[in-house]
């Protein structure tokens, strides 16, 4: 009876898993489009698939992988910030609503670590959340279109006052 409930499930499982991931596809290209934001150094992407958040969540020891149906239902948006020169090694897990920073955690939730991650990643955080504020606009070549500077600057002062 056990392992007739087993493989029930199991097939049951598969049967929602590609039902979730063909819906997905048409969240997760908005999602590519609104936040992937590169520069030489960093990468700011989108999972392409719920078992990627899981995985990141068990190589960054920390719970992310406790939110891989709500991203993929779009209740929450989970992405993922990372070196360029390893592009597949999990560095920090971004939580989003709308175009806010809930939460942002590497290994262990940061354990160990001086400052908050905000303040050792601003060098991606402050130019992707002022392209994201503009409006998350791309060239012609599909690069984001970032804002110059003095306007990043504004905008990052006028949320702080």
């Amino acid at each position: 009876l056990h392992a007739k409930h087993m493989s029930t499930t199991a097939a049951a499982a598969a049967i929602r898993e590609k039902q979730t991931s063909e819906r997905y596809r048409k969240r997760l290209k908005k999602l590519v489009s609104r936040y992937t934001f590169s520069t030489e150094r960093w990468l700011i992407r989108p999972p392409v698939s719920a078992g990627e958040i899981t995985a990141e969540g068990k190589a960054l020891h920390h719970c992310v992988g406790g939110y891989a149906e709500r991203h993929v239902k779009g209740s929450t948006t989970i992405l993922f910030l990372r070196d360029r020169k390893r592009p597949g090694k999990p560095l920090m897990t971004i939580e989003m609503k709308e175009n806010q920073i809930v939460q942002i955690h590497g290994y262990q939730n940061d354990a160990g670590q001086t400052g908050m991650p905000m303040g050792r990643y601003a060098d991606i955080l402050a130019p992707w959340r002022a392209w994201l504020a503009a409006g998350s606009k791309r060239n012609k070549d599909g690069t984001p279109k970032v804002p110059r500077r003095k306007a990043a600057a504004e905008e990052g002062q006028a949320r702080t006052a």
